[in-house]
C-alpha cells in the first residue's frame, strides 16, 4: 500500500491526572496551574475512568470543599458533563 504524502501528525499525549492534582488544579493551586492550562489548551488528552471520576466527585462533595469553595453537589453524570464541557 502506498504511503500518504501528508506529513505524519504526532499523536497527542494521553494523561491521567490524579484526584489530588485535579482538586488542586480546580482550586487554582499555583503548582498545578500549568497542568490545568495545558489541558485547557488541548496539549494533551485527558484519560479518566468512572472510578477516578467517582473519587473526584466524592472529594469535591466533602464539606471542606463544597462549603468553602461553593462547589455544588450534583450527580456523577452531571459532573462528568460539566467536566467534559471545560475541554
Amino acid at each position: 500500500m502506498p504511503k500518504s504524502s501528508l506529513p505524519e501528525q504526532p499523536s497527542m499525549p494521553k494523561v491521567v491526572i490524579d484526584t489530588n492534582l485535579f482538586v488542586r488544579g480546580l482550586l487554582k493551586g499555583p503548582v498545578t496551574m500549568p497542568l490545568m492550562q495545558a489541558w485547557k489548551e488541548h496539549r494533551f488528552k485527558l484519560v479518566t475512568s468512572e472510578k477516578l471520576m467517582a473519587e473526584l466527585f466524592e472529594v469535591l462533595a466533602r464539606p471542606k470543599f463544597s462549603g468553602k469553595y461553593a462547589i455544588q453537589i450534583m450527580g456523577v453524570p452531571e459532573f462528568l458533563a460539566v467536566l467534559a464541557s471545560i475541554r
